[in-house]
């Protein structure tokens, strides 16, 4: 495809980023994981290796001009997101920058609100907060930029599964779709959906257990854009296969009780987005290892890696499906980015199955 005379948001993400990395020069010796990946990762010396991401964030589904209060919000999933994908690779985070863009007659409050955020966001992860940016923009805009280091030569990658291995997941799946059905929907939160959605958190306990065996490790990626997007990215764009098994899928007990209530299929929750866990795989022998050295690691073996492109198999109750929906995260195209996108496809009585 042709791309250089169309509009961005015409030939879609995916496309675009093809002709980026056609001209991107990715000869540096030093940058060992190459680009098209959840973060970069420069290598130092013999011993350390940076680890730099950047992101914009997501305006959060609780923002309200009635409480300045929920732009802290912004500024907390801000440094979540950068720093999920710092860690899925392998690393310690150690600081965020923010960046912020914003309109000249907003109100003040609301960029301190969301720095503000972001400062108690770092503190949480125990990492170093560094200021940033801010600038004059048409609209409001949030970027983090996070940084980290990986002691040795051990990192993770998007792209280097093996057939046969283990996929196994750190967290639980449903718990921000349970939550914007309810405010969708106008059902009283409780307190811990409150909390999920006003304070974005990934198991940070859970990815070091990775960091601290990498070496059993084969390849990573972040789950916030859905397990549809996840599993194409992974195995299919890599000529990989996989199968997965819906009902070892650790869903949260909210979400459970949410599509028993309102008869919605459980297995659609896990293509839903906002899931702050992450995938990864690992072979069998090494996930006995993993056992012998963690007590209680908390990964959920979830599915196995296959060696064909063409088998992308759903299992539940020992029957095999496959996906109605082929969706792809794109942020350039406004009807599969945008939120609701998901709530008309997933957060409904049919099964996202067939």
């Amino acid at each position: 495809m042709d791309v250089r005379n169309k509009e961005i948001g015409e030939i879609g993400e995916k496309n675009f980023l093809n002709e980026v990395f056609k001209i991107i020069d990715n000869n540096d010796e030093n940058f060992v994981n190459g680009i098209n990946q959840d973060s970069s990762i420069l290598r130092i010396n013999n011993e350390i290796m940076l680890v730099s991401n950047i992101d914009k964030a997501q305006t959060p589904v609780i923002l309200s001009d009635k409480n300045y209060d929920t732009y802290k919000t912004w500024g907390y999933l801000s440094v979540t997101s950068s720093l999920s994908d710092i860690s899925v690779v392998g690393a310690k985070g150690l600081s965020f920058l923010i960046s912020i863009t914003a309109p000249s007659n907003i109100h003040s409050e609301k960029i301190l609100k969301i720095i503000k955020g972001a400062q108690e966001a770092c503190k949480h992860y125990g990492i170093s907060f560094l200021g940033g940016d801010t600038k004059k923009g048409n609209e409001l805009s949030v970027v983090g930029a996070a940084n980290g280091i990986i002691k040795g030569s051990n990192y993770l990658t998007r792209n280097s599964s093996n057939p046969s291995e283990l996929i196994v997941c750190t967290g639980e799946f449903g718990k921000f779709a349970t939550a914007y059905y309810k405010l969708l929907n106008s059902i009283e939160l409780d307190k811990e959906e409150i909390e999920y959605i006003t304070y974005p958190k990934f198991d940070i306990k859970q990815c070091e257990i990775v960091s601290n065996n990498l070496d059993l490790f084969s390849s990573s990626m972040d789950n916030s854009d859905g397990i549809n997007n996840l599993l194409y990215k992974m195995f299919t764009e890599n000529n990989l296969g996989f199968e997965i098994y819906l009902d070892s899928i650790p869903f949260s007990d909210n979400s459970r009780e949410l599509a028993k209530l309102y008869s919605i299929p459980l297995e659609n929750f896990a293509f839903y987005v906002g899931d702050w866990n992450s995938i990864f795989t690992i072979s069998e022998e090494n996930f006995l290892a993993l056992e012998d050295r963690v007590n209680k690691h908390g990964l959920h073996i979830i599915g196995k890696v296959r060696d064909d492109s063409n088998i992308k198999e759903f299992h539940k109750h020992g029957e095999t499906y496959s996906c109605l929906s082929d969706f792809e995260n794109d942020s350039f195209i406004s009807t599969t980015s945008n939120t609701e996108y998901f709530s008309e496809k997933i957060l409904t009585r049919e099964s996202i199955l067939k």
